[in-house]
């Protein structure tokens, strides 16, 4: 048999990771909390462009996330019927609220993917008036919610405790959901387009899957 002698041993260094000073990773060196407010860009199933989070990091590279949204969207169009020239105008209105929970893991200096689940509400009101006849005015609506799955990738960049950041691009899609309640526009009353368009927005608000572009951010580290 062939016994190693201790001279026969090699010795090998370990390899060390560095960060460079005054790197994102480098001034998330340290941190715990996470505070950012959202100004703008595009949300799963059309819920609020701002939104505010909190988050606590386990280390530099990994966090959880609390997020919170609330948002209203409006919508309002006139138009003339060619036939017996009736004035329609048509306004739309919803409220979205969302709150939700996710996990963000750098990869990188400031390169992060973002992955979570939100639950949203919709109070949606479509409301169409018309000149022709004064009292002549409908309204439709709907309410509904839904649990919804999100992945992104984005840049976060990290000086001191100021942070500036963006998702730039996702994918989202409705786990569960529901219309709690419903009241459609009446055949006879309004026209083809109009209902046509209430079912396409209980389709954008609460069933659909969509995507996620766009969403800066900014906020402290500390």
């Amino acid at each position: 048999s062939y016994a190693e002698s201790d001279e026969d041993v090699v010795i090998l260094k370990r390899s060390t990771k560095g960060i460079y000073e005054d790197s994102s990773e480098a001034n998330r060196l340290g941190k715990k909390v996470d505070l950012n407010f959202r100004l703008l860009g595009i949300s799963p199933n059309m819920g609020p462009s701002s939104a505010l989070s909190a988050g606590y990091y386990i280390d530099r590279n990994k966090l959880f996330l609390l997020e919170i949204g609330s948002g209203k969207g409006t919508y309002s169009q006139s138009r003339r019927e060619s036939m017996n020239g009736v004035s329609k105008e048509f306004n739309s209105e919803a409220q979205v609220n969302q709150i939700g929970v996710h996990y963000k893991q750098f990869a990188g200096n400031s390169f992060y993917f973002r992955s979570g689940i939100d639950m949203q509400t919709v109070d949606y009101k479509y409301d169409l008036t018309t000149s022709f006849y004064e009292s002549n005015r409908e309204v439709s609506s709907f309410k509904g919610e839904s649990v919804i799955a999100s992945f992104v990738i984005g840049n976060q960049w990290q000086w001191d405790s100021f942070t500036l950041g963006c998702d730039w691009i996702g994918l989202a899609t409705p786990l569960t959901h529901k219309i709690s309640s419903s009241k459609p526009p009446q055949a006879g009353e309004y026209e083809t387009w109009d209902i046509s368009n209430f079912e396409d927005m209980q389709k954008k608000y609460v069933t659909d899957s969509s995507g996620v572009l766009l969403r800066f951010y900014l906020g402290a580290s500390f």
